[in-house]
């Protein structure tokens, strides 16, 4: 990341968009000046979604790719510069950021990711950076960009925050009395991710061992058989698996769809359970290949309405895999607190869907209403909607067998109507409302692809 970027783009930038009077965009910048890039990065695109200025809009997301270039969200500061190159091309104020956006892709300009295949090279940049921060020395931009543009890192930050500061004040010594309150601070799963950075380099030669023993036994078709065990009869014939990367980022693994996966190794060293891993991260990929649907745009009011759905969908019956009910995990482990949390929120799935039941009439009542009530459904189905999607796939599978999980992996919203016909099998009230019905068919007329 350039200097000359760091140093100039929020003055060029900011004296562009007070212009064309976009207050939105100037306060991001103001925190950009300040170095407070995450803030800066997710004030963008959360006020993206509320203004309808087009001048404000096309703003933000030069100033979202901005702040997630310094964050080292590379990839997502690239899918803000193509937004704004498909919604701003006839907006006038647009052409002022022109130099600018053709310096940041400069910046994010990155090769594909492999295919297929096993990538470390997210665990070897780590260290690199480790051993660096460990010393209270900074990083140059080069370091930093050999971190995040390593495959590990690319794939993970499509999906979770770590950062560049997470970095600095888990493994500077400098920054440990910022460490220490923060975690005092934090909820336990909000500090989770600090607290686990720490503790990767204290057991730095028991990592390096495990990694040497994955690379080379990894049980990849024994993942792919027993993922295949809730797909449809054939789904995983004649499809590599997808690209397995491997970093240090939280206490997590992550599918991105049909082509890549990555896996946090510390994660994986403490929790065990590989094969049962990937074969739930392979589910997700071969789910996406199969997908009938399609999601709108970030701008349309239904985008997170229906990726809660479908995350509660995918997270449910991926979890039939790796999950048994209830969910255990040796004590002491870093998942013990997940495991209660889990379990806990399993049992309350029945009043969390009554709960977005009644936040469906609300927008079948008033569609000006549908994004707010995305935002709902996605607050009630927390932890992408494992808890609540894994109890709802549970009803179908030992209701009517593993096969009538098949069109929900291809249909989003069959998933959901299938859940309906348990209950009512299972002589249960039914657990949505016509007006909830109603709207769902409705967004599935819309967003189905034949």
């Amino acid at each position: 990341m350039s200097r000359m970027i760091r140093v100039l783009f929020p003055l060029v930038l900011g004296a562009s968009a007070s212009a064309q009077a976009t207050p939105l965009a100037d306060s991001v910048m103001k925190l950009e000046q300040a170095g407070l890039w995450d803030r800066a990065s997710r004030f963008a695109q959360s006020s993206y979604a509320t203004t309808t200025s087009p001048d404000e809009q096309c703003a933000l997301l030069v100033r979202a790719a901005d702040a997630m270039t310094h964050t080292g969200r590379l990839d997502p500061a690239g899918q803000q510069l193509d937004s704004f190159d498909r919604q701003c091309r006839a907006i006038a104020s647009a052409a002022r950021y022109a130099s600018t956006v053709a310096a940041l892709r400069r910046d994010v300009s990155l090769p594909p990711l492999p295919v297929t295949g096993l990538d470390f090279s997210g665990v070897d940049q780590f260290w690199r950076i480790a051993d660096i921060l460990t010393k209270d020395v900074e990083p140059t931009d080069a370091q930093w960009r050999s971190l995040f543009s390593s495959a590990g890192y690319r794939i993970a930050m499509r999906v979770v925050s770590t950062t560049k500061s997470d970095l600095e004040i888990a493994l500077r010594p400098s920054k440990r009395a910022l460490f220490d309150s923060l975690l005092s601070r934090m909820t336990h799963t909000d500090s989770s991710k600090l607290r686990h950075l720490a503790a990767a380099v204290t057991h730095r030669a028991e990592l390096a061992r495990y990694r040497d023993s994955v690379a080379g036994a990894l049980p990849v078709q024994q993942a792919i058989v027993l993922a295949s065990r809730f797909l449809p009869p054939h789904a995983t014939d004649g499809e590599a698996p997808p690209l397995v990367a491997f970093a240090l980022f939280a206490p997590d693994a992550y599918s991105v769809g049909q082509q890549a996966l990555v896996i946090d190794l510390d994660h994986l060293y403490l929790g065990g359970g590989l094969t049962e891993l990937l074969a739930h991260e392979f589910h997700h990929s071969y789910v996406a290949r199969l997908s009938k649907g399609r999601f709108p745009a970030s701008d349309d009011p239904s985008v997170a309405l229906l990726r809660a759905l479908a995350s509660a969908r995918n997270e449910g019956i991926a979890d039939l895999i790796d999950k048994p009910h209830p969910f255990s995990v040796r004590p002491g482990s870093e998942l013990e607190f997940y495991a209660k949390n889990y379990n806990e929120g399993y049992a309350r799935t029945p009043q969390v869907i009554h709960s977005i039941d009644s936040a469906l009439v609300v927008a079948a009542d008033d569609s000006i209403k549908l994004r707010d009530v995305g935002r709902r459904v996605r607050q009630l189905l927390p932890a992408g909607g494992h808890f609540n999607g894994a109890y709802m796939a549970r009803e179908i599978y030992e209701t009517f067998g593993v096969d009538s999980l098949y069109p929900a992996e291809s249909n989003l919203f069959a998933f959901w109507r299938t859940y309906a016909e348990a209950e009512a099998k299972r002589g249960n009230p039914p657990p949505y409302s016509p007006k909830a019905v109603a709207l769902l068919g409705a967004l599935e007329r819309k967003y189905l692809i034949p």
